[in-house]
């Protein structure tokens, strides 16, 4: 019931859904309650986003890829600067529908990731990329150790207009009136309504909504404890009861103890062979590929294994890896420093000519 995602998705949307009246008007988009589906590894996860990446937008355009870590996931786009959202402020996620957004972008996620601040959006191309996409930030806030509170009342309150006073005959401001109600919600199963006027909420009235939704409702809010709310509420001038219940804890899904970012291994014994994960082995440049390079720094790819990721993305032994992720390579031993955990795009030089290629394995190491 906070009001983070009404000012600011209304503003986002206010040229596609202009308010036509006096009262509090329905918003041009309908919030659905969702239960995310935790994945087992940020691997399953990854490779879940690989398979809908062409199907997610963002205000920069295309989602090119993503760098993830411990603190923060960061989308590289098709235009803009990267669009990033910090676990540790990253607090509340809605899945909403926009039948009359443009193109086929119909569905949407808008990320809270500050107390006042604007959501992170993001575009879906139907509500099953939403869905996943959905889940796949859910599970990458919980490896984080920053899970997202999944109990929810499943609306949002706005002040009364004047015109909401007068069909509740109420003379003087007083009370909150629900935007919307999130389809599938603790709310919607209650039976509270678009358009109710909320007068008190456990006992505490609600004599001014904007001080309520900032001092009071924090205090009582599910992340509280809280697990159910009577609200005195008028709808139409007729005054009702409204009692909202909140799932419990242990009927909720809880993310699994292998969905964690882990140290990175120690270091293998000499006589221990690990296979690479990008499929690939590197040695030092030779000096004559040192002075093809006019004293640039480098490594070589001397062996591709079988159906690999480089493989398969065109690479050739022989290759002379320049640069990864943007960033010079100095060395077969240094390139591990360089590589971020998803897609990582590598310049290579083959024969005189530059190359780039991008590899996108479940876990990018080597």
């Amino acid at each position: 019931m906070k009001k983070w995602l009404v000012s600011a998705l209304a503003f986002a949307l206010l040229a596609f859904f202009p308010v036509q009246s006096w009262t509090v008007e329905p918003p041009g988009y309908v919030v659905y309650q969702v239960v995310p589906t935790y994945f087992n590894t940020l691997e399953e996860a990854m490779a879940a986003f690989s398979q809908i990446r062409s199907q997610i937008s963002t205000s920069g355009g295309a989602i090119q890829g993503l760098q993830l870590s411990r603190e923060a996931l960061s989308f590289k786009t098709a235009m803009g600067s990267p669009l990033s959202i910090p676990f540790a402020s990253f607090t509340l996620l809605r899945l909403l529908e926009i039948p009359k957004a443009p193109g086929p972008w119909k569905w949407a996620l808008a990320a809270k990731i500050s107390e006042k601040g604007n959501p992170v959006f993001i575009s879906a191309a139907s509500r099953d990329a939403a869905e996943k996409m959905f889940s796949v930030l859910w599970s990458f806030a919980a490896a984080a150790g920053a899970p997202l509170e999944l109990r929810d009342v499943g609306a949002a309150v706005v002040d009364p207009t004047p015109q909401d006073l007068k069909i509740n005959g109420l003379k003087e401001p007083k009370g909150g009136v629900v935007l919307w109600v999130s389809v599938g919600g603790a709310s919607e199963r209650a039976g509270l309504q678009h358009g109710d006027l909320i007068l008190s909420i456990n006992g505490l009235p609600v004599d001014n909504n904007t001080e309520f939704q900032e001092k009071v409702w924090p205090t009582i809010a599910p992340s509280r404890g809280v697990e159910s709310y009577d609200l005195e509420i008028l709808r139409k001038g007729a005054l009702m009861p409204i009692k909202i219940q909140i799932p419990s804890l242990e009927t909720l899904p809880r993310p699994p103890a292998t969905l964690s970012f882990t140290p990175p291994p120690a270091a293998p014994a000499a006589s221990q062979k690990q296979p690479p994960k990008l499929g690939f082995s590197l040695r030092s440049l030779e000096p004559a590929e040192n002075a093809a390079l006019n004293g640039k720094s480098g490594a070589v790819i001397a062996e591709l294994k079988p159906g690999g990721e480089a493989e398969k993305a065109g690479m050739q032994v022989g290759d002379i890896l320049v640069a990864c992720n943007g960033q010079p390579v100095p060395g077969p031993k240094e390139l591990g420093a360089l590589l971020a955990l998803g897609e990582n795009t590598f310049t290579v030089l083959r024969k005189g000519l530059q190359l780039t290629f991008r590899l996108n394995p479940p876990v990018a190491s080597y």
